[in-house]
């Protein structure tokens, strides 16, 4: 990833990013599953440029990542990631139907 111009961040060691003339392109890697996050235009180019240094598998756009569900909104330009699988193994695990605490600590 570095060698094509990203950076890894110092938050998160499976994110890396770099600046294009056409924008911010973010890369999210985890152990084999890969996201790329930038403006339309650049994604493809940016894909192909993988594909060149490793095999790839291109399942086109995003729904589901590493246990995820990622919403996107082209109207609002916004992205919403959630974690149905997780929640609800909670919910299972706290008895917690639909959520929603008892009304006292005791049962």
């Amino acid at each position: 990833m570095q060698a094509n111009g990203f950076e890894r961040s110092k938050a998160d060691p499976c994110l890396f990013y770099t600046w294009r003339n056409e924008g911010l392109v973010i890369w999210v890697t985890w152990v084999d599953d890969n996201m790329v996050i930038a403006p339309p235009n650049i994604v493809e180019r940016e894909k192909d440029m993988m594909k060149k240094h490793f095999e790839c598998d291109d399942i086109g756009s995003l729904s589901e990542y590493i246990g995820c569900k990622i919403e996107k909104s082209n109207t609002s330009r916004a992205i919403k990631i959630t974690q149905p699988v997780l929640v609800q193994s909670l919910q299972d695990e706290f008895e917690l139907p639909n959520g929603v605490p008892p009304t006292t600590p005791a049962k």
